[in-house]
């Protein structure tokens, strides 16, 4: 069984009996029993490549795992909103804004919105709303660059962020900024208000916000690509800082979920190579 595996093994544990241990709440969406079952299910799927491995050879498995990523991450955060924010229903994001206050003495997004020209505002939500296809290419690039070992670790490194990420929802449910302080974009925004609006019809967990998943996940992919395909760094490194810069121009994120974001990366990255290695990860 590959890090990866082991990984959503992990996760699925933690968030199981998370659940298991939530008070029950109200409201439609409020599943818990769905919710183990979805994660069980995960859980299990995680023996399939080992199987498919021995039968059909490491590129088989390879894909698979790759494709279980692609599709299950998306699931999980999605279902988080079956549980959240019966986990901890406390209002973190009150205590964030207090926070807010207590550095810069009033909300700190609103003089960045107000200071950000309508077409920057634009592409600073274009890239927000793109930003899954960073950890897809930082990871192909690296395939193409150092081969199916550095993949390995790539795909592993992107997984375990993601789910590092989703563990911190369960633990601190936070609504954005937005819906506490309405973003309020004027009428001449109105290709950024559009895509903003479509984004939050679309999000099915909306207790999403710390620490800053857009952060952690852009600055892993520019820390991958800079590890096995640095020619393309710098331009990973601006769309990763861009995509940071519009989670609070945005309102998406508070402060402090930048910064914890930023925090837990190298972290993680560190602790994922030395899982790696633990595992027996071929180098790269």
């Amino acid at each position: 069984m590959s890090t990866t595996e082991r990984l959503w093994l992990t996760y699925c544990l933690c968030a199981a009996l998370l659940a298991s241990v939530t008070d029950a709440g109200s409201g439609e969406a409020y599943r818990p029993v769905l919710f183990v079952v979805l994660h069980v299910a995960i859980a299990l799927m995680q023996f399939v490549p080992r199987w498919v491995q021995q039968a059909q050879g490491q590129a088989a498995a390879r894909f698979l795992r790759s494709a279980m990523a692609i599709g299950f991450l998306p699931s999980v955060f999605s279902a988080l909103c079956w549980i959240l924010p019966n986990v901890h229903p406390e209002p973190y994001h009150l205590a964030w804004y207090r926070l807010d206050l207590l550095w810069c003495g009033s909300d700190a997004t609103t003089g960045l919105r107000v200071s950000t020209p309508e077409w920057i505002c634009l592409v600073l939500q274009l890239l927000y709303a793109a930003f899954y296809l960073l950890p897809i290419a930082a990871v192909l690039l690296t395939l193409r660059a150092r081969g199916v070992a550095a993949f390995d670790r790539a795909l592993a490194i992107v997984v375990g962020g993601f789910l590092l990420s989703y563990l911190g929802y369960l633990w601190f449910p936070t609504l954005a900024p937005k819906a506490v302080l309405p973003l309020d974009l004027q009428p001449s925004y109105a290709l950024a208000g559009t895509v903003h609006q479509f984004l939050d019809d679309a999000e099915a967990n909306p207790w999403d916000c710390f620490p800053s998943g857009h952060t952690m996940m852009s600055l892993c992919s520019a820390l991958i690509v800079r590890r096995w395909a640095p020619r393309h760094f710098w331009l990973f490194a601006l769309v990763a800082s861009s995509i940071a810069i519009s989670t609070l121009v945005l309102r998406y994120h508070w402060p402090i979920d930048v910064v914890v974001g930023v925090v837990a990366v190298p972290l993680w990255v560190r602790a994922c190579d030395r899982l790696l290695d633990l595992d027996g990860a071929q180098p790269a």
